[in-house]
This record gives structure tokens, C-alpha cells and sequence, in this order.
């Protein structure tokens, strides 16, 4: 699946995480006016739902999360605003908190990189 701008990335976490729908479809989900919204955006109300629900993952689920991530986020720069979002909004959001500290078990190279920055 290309991931060209944010619907695409939001497609991409709601077929990985099928409950991730609710959560975004949700009143309490600040990171969309009705159907506007941006990658920023999906990762940052994304990260909140991982941090919430980490524990109920699969390990099939999480290794394929991060295997997509890590082919997402790239070292050049300027970052592409996918690259970005996944980086400062998603990686630097679980930080330094538990959920973030399992999932890096399951990280690559690249997004060990940006989330041992922030942790």
C-alpha cells in the first residue's frame, strides 16, 4: 500500500489496528475538524490510542507497525511530511513512557534512532 498524504496513513493504522477507527471516528479525537485533518494529526491522536492500548497487540501486529514505519521515515532531509508526522507526532510521543519502552523491541534501525532521542 503507497502512502502518498494522511488519508493514506490513516487508512494504513485502521486496517493494522480495526479499533483504531473508533478512536479517530470519536468526539474526543482533536486532531480532525469533521473530515479535514493532517499525517501530524493521525499520528498524534495514533500515538495516544498505542499508548493506551499497546498491551492488547499482537506481536504480528507491532512487528509489522514498526516494519512499515522503518520503511516510512528515511535520513534525508527535509522530511517528507509523512516521514515527519511518524517521527515528531508518533516515535516522539511514546517516548519515555511504557508503552514506548516494549515497542522498541520491535523497532528498526531508523526508528530507534529518533525514539532514543526523545526517551
Amino acid at each position: 500500500m503507497e502512502i502518498a498524504n494522511e488519508k493514506d496513513l490513516l487508512e494504513l493504522f485502521i486496517l493494522m489496528f480495526p479499533d483504531f477507527e473508533s478512536t479517530w471516528n470519536s468526539e474526543k479525537n482533536y486532531s480532525r475538524d469533521e473530515n479535514v485533518f493532517t499525517s501530524h494529526g493521525v499520528c498524534a491522536e495514533f500515538s495516544h490510542y498505542f499508548i493506551e492500548n499497546h498491551i492488547a497487540f499482537s506481536n504480528e501486529q507491532l512487528k509489522s507497525l514498526f516494519n512499515r514505519i522503518e520503511e516510512l521515515i528515511g535520513y534525508s532531509e527535509p522530511r517528507n511530511e509523512i516521514d515527519n508526522a511518524l517521527c515528531t507526532c508518533f516515535l516522539e510521543n511514546i517516548a519515555q513512557t511504557e508503552s514506548g519502552n516494549f515497542a522498541k523491541q520491535f523497532m528498526g534501525k531508523r526508528s530507534k534512532e529518533v525514539f532514543d532521542y526523545w526517551n
